[in-house]
């Protein structure tokens, strides 16, 4: 003997809705674990990422230097990117321009412009090494600060 059973319209979109609500709210549970699950991998990693100090000297040549330490990454930064964290904690206002090429130069650090008749040039005593920021074929991404290092921005 079979039984005919007849489902209401009602009854059927109601069991209908519900799994599409239960699925949904499935989705949303996993993004959010999976977006958790992300934050905490950065985390365990930028914790096993062993820092150095480093020490940029800015001397205008006016009697006045200002001096930024900070932690660099074992593999350094780039001056570029040293420039920039320190202008983005508002402490520098620097000013830099990308060629067509993708070389990135120093326009000026504060009011004091890297031209042809003054310029910046970058020290590393520790190195014996100095480089004029003047020049076009300087790119700053090229030019690596890595901790331990104590290096000079002199306006000449």
């Amino acid at each position: 003997m079979t039984k005919n059973i007849i489902i209401s319209n009602s009854l059927y979109w109601a069991a209908i809705g519900f799994m599409a609500i239960v699925f949904i709210a499935t989705i949303i549970l996993n993004s959010y674990l999976f977006i958790l699950d992300n934050q905490l991998t950065q985390q365990v990693y930028l914790s096993r990422v062993n820092f150095q100090k480093a020490t940029l000297i800015v001397d205008y040549r006016i009697g006045q230097k200002r001096v930024f330490e900070g932690d660099i990454p074992i593999g350094g930064l780039t001056l570029y990117d040293v420039l920039l964290m320190t202008a983005e904690s508002g402490r520098l206002d620097v000013k830099f321009v990308k060629t067509n090429d993708g070389k990135i130069h120093l326009l000026k650090i504060d009011q004091f412009i890297n031209g042809d008749t003054h310029w910046w040039e970058l020290q590393i005593p520790k190195l014996n090494w100095a480089k004029q920021l003047n020049q076009w074929d300087v790119d700053l991404k090229q030019i690596y600060i890595t901790g331990g290092t104590t290096a000079y921005l002199t306006y000449k």
